[in-house]
């Protein structure tokens, strides 16, 4: 069962960069997250890029970071529809990562509204 990590503490998201939000540690045995981007007041200009976001991993309780999934996200042709969830850990940017025990890491989230919206983004841990 997902552990929640990180939940952001904007449901509005004004233009700009918001973050670094850092979450809370991985329990032991994960093995990866998931994300839930879930829109809740969307611009609909199919073409426009409205916010895009950078995830980054630590293994080591946040001495060093790297990046794990970047994404951006349009209008009312974004792959980001209510309730999806994405599994994270190197698997959307293929990039296979052998990692050591999961107590030391942590995930840092940056977001980058382009035009003002609303959405509540929350990451859980995979068991």
């Amino acid at each position: 069962m997902p552990t929640p990590l990180l939940t952001l503490p904007v449901s509005v998201i004004s233009v700009g960069s918001h973050g670094p939000y850092v979450s809370a540690p991985f329990p032991a045995g994960a093995t990866g997250y998931v994300i839930n981007f879930a829109r809740t007041a969307w611009p609909t200009d199919p073409a426009a890029v409205v916010c895009d976001y950078l995830i980054e991993i630590s293994f080591d309780g946040g001495a060093t970071w790297r990046q794990d999934n970047v994404s951006a996200h349009g209008g009312q042709a974004s792959i980001a529809q209510p309730g999806q969830w994405w599994t994270g850990f190197g698997t959307r940017n293929d990039q296979p990562v052998t990692a050591p025990d999961s107590v030391n890491w942590l995930l840092r989230m940056t977001v980058n509204a382009h035009q003002a919206c609303a959405a509540t983004i929350s990451i859980s841990s995979l068991p």
